[in-house]
């Protein structure tokens, strides 16, 4: 529009056609030990799907640089994902819905000789979210599907930038602030035969943590040669279990790295990786269900936790 001010934009058309055959499944006793006594197989007969799905989708952006040294931007995108072959792999006679997601951003830039700085607040909106939740039942050595679709809402701000207080030293850092929400999360399920409301609205989204930030100072020496810098990360609680309000505790990370150009060819790097040997889960079980796990109140669960202290050495050539 002027050199200060850039208006971009996109359209994207998407058809899918998806189509197939899906044989039933039947369960058969071949003998010899109790583990082939129940067996699942074909049962010879398949069953035909074909169905197509279109969709548009858009961004629109704005750029105003109105200083040298500082500009605002904005950007709004409506996307989609279309079904696909994975709806139909054990229901042919699936009704797939269709995700769609609203993103939007707007912010605020700087950047002069001593600091890089972006500051962002987002807002994300995802609708038909499917969620699969399997209740595993410890008794019975069972697992039991259940699928739902809700919506989810996130309103967040960003931070990230370098400060550079000397040619040779300098701190990256980024940290986001966020309220991710369940929206429209409710069903009704049978217990002992009564129907039991299970209302999740404006819960806090698994895995999402609310706060989560990292710091890498570093110094640059011989000439910018050799790079030596420290990283430091925390991640906030996430809740693994919104029915129980069982979360993942928040944990601290540390870290080192260093990097030597021996030659504009050759150079060496050295890792730290969780130098405190933090005990953090990154994420728990999801066989055990995502809404309500059955891991609720035991002495013990499987979850995926950081990995220990370790370090790695590599050498990079460039020809």
């Amino acid at each position: 529009m002027t050199p200060e001010l850039r208006i971009d934009g996109g359209l994207r058309y998407e058809h899918v056609n998806v189509q197939g055959y899906t044989e039933g499944k039947a369960t058969v006793d071949i003998g010899g030990s109790p583990a082939a006594a129940q067996v699942l197989t074909g049962n010879g007969q398949f069953a035909h799907y074909d169905q197509s799905f279109d969709k548009t989708g858009w961004t629109l952006g704005a750029n105003w640089q109105f200083s040298p040294r500082q500009g605002v931007f904005a950007r709004w995108t409506s996307a989609f994902r279309l079904p696909g072959l994975g709806t139909y792999i054990t229901n042919p006679t699936a009704t797939p819905v269709l995700q769609t997601m609203d993103l939007a951003e707007a912010g605020w830039k700087y950047s002069d000789r001593h600091l890089d700085l972006y500051a962002t607040a987002f807002y994300t909106k995802y609708d038909n979210v499917g969620f699969s939740n399997y209740v595993f039942d410890r008794n019975g050595n069972t697992s039991t599907a259940q699928t739902g679709y809700a919506d989810t809402k996130t309103y967040g701000l960003e931070l990230e930038g370098t400060i550079y207080p000397t040619s040779w030293f300098d701190v990256q850092f980024n940290a986001t602030y966020q309220d991710p929400k369940y929206k429209g999360l409710r069903y009704t399920e049978l217990v002992n035969n009564a129907p039991v409301l299970r209302d999740y609205e404006d819960d806090q989204l698994i895995r999402v943590p609310k706060v989560s930030y990292r710091i890498v100072p570093g110094v640059n020496l011989l000439d910018n040669r050799l790079r030596l810098q420290v990283t430091y990360e925390f991640e906030g609680r996430r809740y693994v279990d919104t029915a129980n309000s069982v979360v993942l505790p928040s944990y601290h990370v540390w870290g080192a790295s260093a990097r030597y150009d021996a030659t504009r060819q050759l150079s060496f790097y050295l890792y730290a990786d969780n130098i405190n040997n933090s005990l953090g889960l990154t994420e728990g079980n999801p066989r055990a269900g995502e809404l309500a796990s059955a891991d609720a109140g035991a002495n013990t669960f499987i979850a995926r936790p950081l990995l220990g202290r370790s370090y790695r050495a590599a050498v990079m050539y460039r020809f």
